[in-house]
């Protein structure tokens, strides 16, 4: 007997069905990651103030834990028939990440990643450069280092992920 939750196949739109699951993981991937640095951009600009990058990575993507994992049953693997069960098994896959990617945005603020590349693009591609930014502006700049976080972490929760809640038709075929 599987101790995975049994999915129940029912995708957002049966049509999606039809689309290799890797092409589904793709596209929930840029959606997730569009909505997740949304957040955490935003959340950068009104608490930097009170709390490191990392503490602040840390807090949304505890947040986004559901968000995501929603969008995911939706979009890639299917509404589970035990969407807690679903969740929780998923969990350890979120918060592997967020140590992850907390540990990395830590990293990458100590050796002032930001800034070197805010320099790199000035030099090798000036037509970039922005202009005239505020103080405010120019401490909360976190964009390089959560992008690099974000191409991080996003490969090791789609590993983890598909050995979680991709169907096995092994031990499926098992249970029959």
């Amino acid at each position: 007997m599987s101790t995975q939750p049994h999915i129940n196949c029912s995708v957002i739109h049966r049509s999606l069905n039809n689309i290799n699951l890797q092409v589904r993981f793709g596209v929930y991937g840029t959606l997730s990651s569009a909505l997740f640095m949304l957040m955490y951009n935003a959340a950068v600009y009104r608490l930097d103030a009170y709390y490191v990058p990392s503490t602040i990575y840390a807090g949304v993507y505890a947040v986004f834990i559901p968000i995501q994992h929603a969008m995911a049953s939706c979009m890639v693997f299917g509404w589970p028939d035990r969407y807690i069960a679903s969740l929780m098994s998923n969990v350890p896959i979120a918060l592997t990440a967020i140590a992850l990617g907390s540990w990395l945005t830590a990293y990458l603020d100590t050796i002032n990643f930001n800034e070197v590349c805010d320099e790199i693009v000035s030099e090798y591609f000036g037509f970039m450069k922005t202009q005239h930014k505020t103080d405010k502006e120019e401490n909360n700049n976190e964009f390089y280092s959560s992008m690099f976080v974000l191409i991080v972490t996003s490969f090791w929760s789609f590993v983890l992920s598909v050995l979680v809640n991709a169907p096995t038709e092994a031990s499926e075929k098992k249970d029959l």
